[in-house]
């Protein structure tokens, strides 16, 4: 639904609920690239029970865009085992030195 004024530019104050139809803010690339990484993480564990850091990096650092250096990278995928975990879909079974990471129990 578009606002227009008589003689006047059309109204340019949108709604956030108006943003996100009228542009498709909901299919923003950087988003889908997240979600991928984090589907792909927690499919992997779905498959075979529990990585460590080493085989998650080997999944997920292909993954990444080539304009990340690698310590960029390493951050990235630390900042999504923590939100994973802080959200509740993982955890760490193992300790630093050796961590196992595994999905969370279903409720």
């Amino acid at each position: 639904m578009e606002r227009w004024q008589i003689g006047a530019a059309p109204f340019v104050s949108w709604s956030l609920f108006e943003a996100f139809e009228k542009f498709d803010l909901r299919a923003a690339p950087t988003r889908r690239v997240r979600l991928s990484q984090s589907r792909l993480f927690t499919d992997y564990l779905d498959s075979f029970g529990e990585a460590n850091r080493a085989q998650i990096n080997e999944l997920l650092l292909p993954k990444l865009s080539d304009a990340l250096d690698h310590e960029k990278k390493i951050n990235k995928i630390s900042n999504l085992l923590t939100k994973l975990r802080r959200r509740g879909v993982i955890f760490n079974a193992g300790v630093d030195s050796a961590s196992r990471w595994m999905l969370a129990e279903k409720k």
